[in-house]
């Protein structure tokens, strides 16, 4: 059999380099019995001892190699491998916190402030090696790999599973000058033999495992010719009673350089029918696994389908039971080049289950077809939510411009998609794209954005940032300045807090100063020509709706002029012309056809108009559909400034709860600046749960300016109302709120959150300084460092959540010092959360951001002691050398 796979597999383009040697061998492996591997004993020649290897270090790596704690890596998949990862180990080792011996005494109390950081930290020691226990160790510093690799070749001349496991990571390691001492020792342990043990010592299945992998990438970087170097490897395939452990990662690690056809039993496998049996499923899924790591490990030579390379079973899969045997064939269709992939992809996207639908959406991306691509198209028109994206996003790599056209797409999910596609094309038209999307209604597609354009090139990212700082939400603007401050490390202070005018001015004197251009149209030459004719296109699609909306202004109402202007508006606009027929009948107002076209043009154009006829009826059955329809319109695009300025006029006079809670509704999704004077209606309505659900709009779009109109609802009579105000104006960053506003003008003063402080009503009272403290409010954040000391649980657990909720970094060391008095494990728990939500991931201790198994509270604790007593010592260092110079 596998004399003619090598005949066969010869007329591709991989030539000889594998086939003869792996053909003679395997050819031998099937044609007789098969009988044990025996390796010939090979004297192990005893490494030089190493002046330099640190005692301390080796005392450390033997405590935690004297474990069995090989295991699979679950984040490894084959269907997110690309060629930089198919390298990677599966077998990664997690060392355990292994328990003192020592007694536990009065000296482990934290009697002193060194005592955290005087304690050995085995669990920051292990984190500190998280690359070695992943097999990316030569991602570490050149020091620490020098260090590490002394160390292990130190403890890999012992015996037992401390020596194995030290010769398996020293195998991921070393540079392969001693490729054949490793490869035996990787035999032996791989063939469940320690070395200097007994025969009859069990080597745990993980362990060989481990050695299996280790011992294939070592042979197939020490020779030229991979299938000679690897016949070992197919001895130990063929060996009678292998585990499937073992079976399955032989298939993975070989695949890399052998095709998966002439892996043997593997084309055995996909044949058999295993009736949904686990081991059936498992050794079907790693065959697919194999399949997938050949073509992405040998991509670059692969252009084309060849038959040869696989098992020709492996068709058949398209129609398998297991959803993720199906979801592995969607991948290697793409990757394979098979003729058929597109037709089978397309057939999957009608599959059972949604896993496989994805995965055969982002596999069409992967083909370079014109099918493909017409899938993917349909798909993006066809499908809704997240489907929808994932088809935008697989178009990418077809068409940037296919891409482009879902910039306006009305749902978030789908606009985010457009951004996180744009990553690696950074262009004056792809910038010119993204700069709506920084002031999108929807949260997460500016934070997309701000995202995608971190990795591009200052040229199209500063212009970016100042435009989300000019118009992006609250939460927008500061991350925009954070991003800012990075890049440009004199640039002053920006008032995110401002009206929209001074943060205009702002920006653009940023932009003077530092030459950037904030119109990307100003530079034509550099655009594509495709965006100069699209856009083009646009303009002059809105001048001619424009001025046919002008000239049916200006005929004589029922004249033919006028019919044909109405008749030409039906044919060719849309919703998306809404906001430029609009602008045309604010400039207009007072001709008598203006309000005709509001109630019988615009209403058969846009849903959100058609529903303002319904709310200017004197049936409240009738408003209340208008009120409902309105909401389902602000599903397709969100309310323009003509619907918006309508509909306050209509809720002014508005009495009925049920139609004011569906307008409120249809404002969520929008941000508009016209939202606020219907807010502010709400909030003065005479009905609690209206102003309520107006102070609910208010929280979920913030600004400065909300926060005033918030003021009164502090004193508000109804109970739910005032609280839900109290907790909203946080949100508004605007400090004036703290101590209100006082009488002038003849108006009274308004009270402010301090006047909640002193509030017998407990929730009222806390909220206001959960509030007060996040505007940085000096008495507020004193006030919960005295919660924190209260003698209730309960109270201090409150004060540590609303600590979090601050944002304040001034409380870590509080919380870091009520870790270590604190008896409750709740409060403990919060305290740990809190401690994380103030102190980024980079600075966090590195034996909690690190690899850590089974850290109770009391350690994370103590970790976090000995980080902050790190911490002030640094900084007291900092400033002795100040002082000093």
């Amino acid at each position: 059999m596998f004399v003619v796979d090598a005949m066969r597999s010869s007329q591709t383009r991989y030539g000889m380099r594998w086939t003869c040697a792996l053909g003679l061998l395997l050819a031998g492996c099937q044609s007789v019995a098969p009988t044990p591997m025996t390796l010939p004993a090979v004297e192990v020649p005893k490494l030089p001892a190493v002046s330099s290897v640190d005692p301390e270090l080796v005392d450390q790596f033997a405590t935690w190699l004297d474990q069995d704690a090989w295991q699979v890596d679950l984040t490894w998949s084959a269907l997110t491998l690309d060629a930089r990862s198919v390298l990677v180990p599966r077998w990664v080792f997690l060392p355990g916190r292994k328990p003192s011996d020592k007694p536990k005494d009065a000296a482990d109390k934290p009697t002193t402030a060194k005592n955290p950081v005087n304690e050995e930290s085995d669990t920051a020691q292990v984190a500190r090696w998280r690359a070695l226990w992943h097999g990316t160790a030569r991602t570490l510093e050149a020091t620490d790999q020098n260090a590490v690799t002394q160390v292990l070749r130190e403890l890999s001349r012992r015996d037992h599973r401390l020596g194995a496991n030290a010769t398996i990571l020293l195998a991921r390691i070393t540079d392969h000058s001693d490729a054949t001492d490793l490869a035996d020792r990787l035999a032996h342990i791989a063939g469940g033999q320690y070395d200097g043990t007994p025969t009859t010592a069990k080597v745990p299945t993980a362990t060989r495992a481990a050695a299996t992998e280790a011992w294939c990438a070592t042979l197939r970087h020490s020779a030229d010719d991979a299938g000679t170097a690897l016949a070992p490897l197919g001895e130990l395939l063929q060996r009678p009673g292998l585990p499937d452990e073992l079976r399955t990662t032989l298939w993975r690690t070989l695949a890399i350089s052998i095709p998966p056809d002439h892996l043997p039993q593997l084309s055995t496998t996909l044949s058999r029918k295993w009736d949904g049996t686990p081991t059936g499923e498992t050794l079907k899924r790693a065959a697919l696994d194999a399949c997938i790591i050949h073509a992405v490990a040998n991509s670059a030579a692969m252009t084309e389908w060849d038959a040869a390379l696989w098992p020709p079973q492996i068709e058949a899969l398209r129609y398998d039971t297991d959803a993720r045997s199906r979801q592995l064939f969607g991948r290697w269709l793409a990757l394979s080049q098979h003729p058929q992939a597109a037709t089978w992809l397309a057939a999957q996207l009608r599959d059972t289950e949604p896993m496989v639908r994805e995965v055969a959406l982002q596999s069409l991306g992967q083909l370079s077809t014109d099918s493909a691509r017409e899938e993917l198209l349909k798909s993006a028109q066809r499908e809704t939510g997240r489907p929808r994206a994932l088809a935008v996003h697989a178009l990418a790599q077809h068409s940037i411009q296919d891409v482009l056209k879902f910039t306006r797409d009305p749902s978030g999910e789908v606009r985010s998609a457009v951004g996180r596609s744009l990553v690696q094309h950074p262009s004056d038209e792809t910038a010119t794209a993204l700069r709506p999307l920084l002031s999108d209604t929807h949260p997460d597609v500016p934070a997309t954005v701000l995202t995608t354009i971190q990795a591009w090139p200052l040229e199209w990212r500063l212009p970016l940032l100042l435009e989300a700082v000019r118009s992006g939400s609250l939460v927008t603007r500061q991350a925009a300045v954070f991003a800012l401050r990075d890049a440009i490390p004199d640039l002053p202070d920006l008032p995110i807090d401002g009206r929209p005018e001074e943060r205009d001015q702002a920006v653009q004197q940023v932009a003077r100063t530092h030459n950037v251009r904030l119109d990307f149209r100003s530079h034509p030459q550099e655009q594509h020509p495709d965006s100069r004719v699209a856009r083009a296109e646009d303009e002059a699609r809105i001048a001619v709706i424009q001025e046919t909306v002008r000239q049916y202004l200006a005929a004589t109402p029922q004249s033919i002029d006028a019919n044909e202007a109405w008749d030409r508006l039906l044919q060719i606009a849309t919703v998306s012309d809404l906001p430029a027929m609009e602008q045309v009948l604010t400039q207009e107002q007072g001709k008598p056809a203006v309000e005709m076209v509001r109630h019988e043009l615009l209403p058969r154009i846009s849903p959100a108009y058609a529903a303002l006829l319904d709310l200017e009826s004197r049936d409240v059955v009738l408003r209340r559909r208008g009120a409902r329809a309105l909401v389902m319109s602000t599903e397709q695009s969100p309310l323009t400034t003509g619907v918006l300025v309508r509909l306050r006029e209509l809720l002014t006079y508005e009495q009925d709860q049920q139609v004011w809670q569906s307008c409120l509704a249809a404002l969520q999704p929008d941000a508009h600046v016209e939202a606020g004077p219907i807010l502010l209606l709400a909030i003065n309505q005479m009905w609690p749960d209206i102003r309520r659900l107006g102070v609910d709009v208010v929280t979920r779009h913030p600004s400065p300016e909300a926060a005033m109109w918030l003021l009164p609802l502090l004193a508000d009579p109804q109970r739910t109302v005032r609280l839900a105000a109290i907790r909203a104006v946080a949100a508004c960053g605007n400090p004036v709120v703290i101590d209100g506003l006082p009488a002038s003008n003849g108006a009274p003063a308004v009270a402010g959150l301090r006047s909640v402080m002193t509030e017998r009503d407990d929730e009222l009272r806390l909220a206001a300084i959960v509030s007060a403290a996040t505007l940085h409010d000096e008495q507020a954040l004193q006030e919960l460092t005295r919660l924190s000391q209260h003698t209730t649980p309960a109270m201090r657990d409150f004060g540590v959540q609303a600590m979090a909720k601050t944002g304040q970094p001034r409380f870590v060391d509080t919380l870091i010092r009520m870790g270590w008095t604190e008896t409750a494990d709740p409060v403990k728990l919060s305290i740990l959360k809190s401690l994380d939500a103030l102190t980024p991931e980079e600075r966090r201790p590195p034996e909690l951001t690190g690899l850590v198994v089974n850290a109770s509270i009391d350690d994370k604790i103590k970790a976090w002691a000995r980080w902050g007593e790190g911490q002030r010592r640094r900084a007291t260092a900092a400033t002795s050398s100040g002082d000093a110079r």
